[in-house]
């Protein structure tokens, strides 16, 4: 790209992340203010790259679909779609979303989506088939705080069959301390999700960068970590199998992401038993990204996988959550299973090195946009009055 093009000025400001969303929280001294369409649209596409493409068509749609075909039904979805909201076009392509019409006749998809900037907001209410709901906040903002406009609408619609958690910061930021409301969010997810009947899936995405975490946090995922290695001799052995290391330090010391991210995954785990919930699947993917002017960073992805858990009946509740055969299986499970893909070296595999391969990632992306573009412009035809 020619580095003197306006466009190419506009795509290096961007790559400055860390600014941008800074300025994106107060709409201060950011572009997207006064932005346009297609500049909204550059920013979007600007980290809509093959990789992402990649773990949305691969394994995100794969999910998908076979959760719509285990449970015999159109899917209800929770995200962060971004302005082009290229996996709600993706899934709804697939027809794997439920709609209906509403009292405008206008198709609405039985979707929850939240979007914090401005701009964007106002930009995508125009967007069809339109939402259920589209707040304009952080989700987990509407999931945890009683006094958010949105919290009953969005209470009353769960559980969904898909949460998408695609968050752009580390699960527990400095300013928050160890319990941040992201974590909070999550726990009450699986809260919320505890009577969704069939199969259901989270797809969690975080900055994986341990600097960027609250430490007491880290400490305290790391210990519930080590807590199950020391209690459950099974847990160890699968540790060590998997890790070929003796203790959560151990694997800290060899690699902080790789550590961070089965800290969390055990969390989840931890926290989806609370609420009865088996883990039938976990998948883990990640990639680098090379932003200009800062660091590179590590953007991890989690694909889990829950149903009811059985509950025996010999024992009177309490409240300690009695310990099932089947949640210690899935303590094993989430360390057996927590193999990290990099995409890269995935995409550099021989099946993709034909001509074009890659090209379709990106193709895709493009013909979602356009599908996008093209359902705005034919509901603007058929809401004009008739000669």
């Amino acid at each position: 790209m020619n580095p003197t093009d306006p466009l190419s000025a506009v795509v290096q400001q961007l790559s400055r992340e860390a600014t941008q969303d800074a300025a994106a929280k107060t709409n201060v001294g950011s572009y997207l203010a006064d932005a346009n369409a297609g500049t909204i649209r550059s920013r979007e596409l600007e980290f809509s790259d093959s990789e992402k493409q990649w773990v949305r068509t691969e394994v995100w749609l794969r999910v998908a679909a076979t959760l719509a075909a285990f449970n015999g039904r159109k899917l209800r979805y929770l995200t962060l779609p971004a302005y082009c909201r290229l996996d709600v076009s993706l899934f709804d392509s697939r027809k794997l979303l439920q709609d209906g019409v509403n009292a405008s006749g206008q198709r609405v998809l039985d979707v929850a989506a939240f979007e914090k900037d401005p701009a964007k907001f106002a930009r995508m209410c125009s967007q069809v088939p339109t939402f259920r709901l589209l707040g304009q906040c952080g989700v987990e903002d509407a999931i945890t705080d009683e006094k958010n406009p949105y919290f009953g609408e969005l209470a009353c619609m769960f559980p969904f069959d898909l949460v998408n958690m695609d968050l752009t910061s580390s699960l527990t930021p400095r300013k928050e301390g160890p319990y941040s409301t992201i974590m909070q969010a999550l726990d009450q997810i699986l809260r919320r999700q505890r009577d969704q009947i069939g199969r259901w899936a989270l797809f969690l995405t975080f900055r994986n960068v341990p600097p960027d975490w609250e430490p007491n946090a880290v400490d305290q995922l790391s210990a519930n970590l080590q807590d199950n290695i020391g209690a459950h001799p099974v847990v160890r052995d699968a540790f060590r199998t998997r890790y070929t290391a003796l203790s959560v330090k151990d694997l800290w010391g060899s690699s902080e992401s790789d550590c961070l991210s089965q800290s969390v995954v055990k969390w989840i785990t931890d926290r989806a038993h609370q609420q009865y919930l088996r883990l039938v699947d976990l998948e883990v993917y990640y990639y680098v990204r090379y932003p200009v002017g800062v660091p590179k960073y590590i953007i991890t992805k989690h694909i889990y996988v829950f149903e009811r858990g059985p509950v025996g009946t010999g024992e009177l509740p309490t409240k300690v959550v009695p310990e099932e055969v089947w949640m210690i299986e899935d303590l094993v499970s989430c360390i057996s299973k927590h193999r990290l893909g990099d995409v890269e070296q995935i995409l550099s595999r021989k099946e993709y090195a034909k001509p074009g391969t890659l090209d379709q990632l990106q193709e895709e992306i493009g013909l979602l946009v356009q599908a996008l573009e093209a359902d705005k412009a034919t509901e603007g035809e058929a809401a004009k009055p008739s000669a």
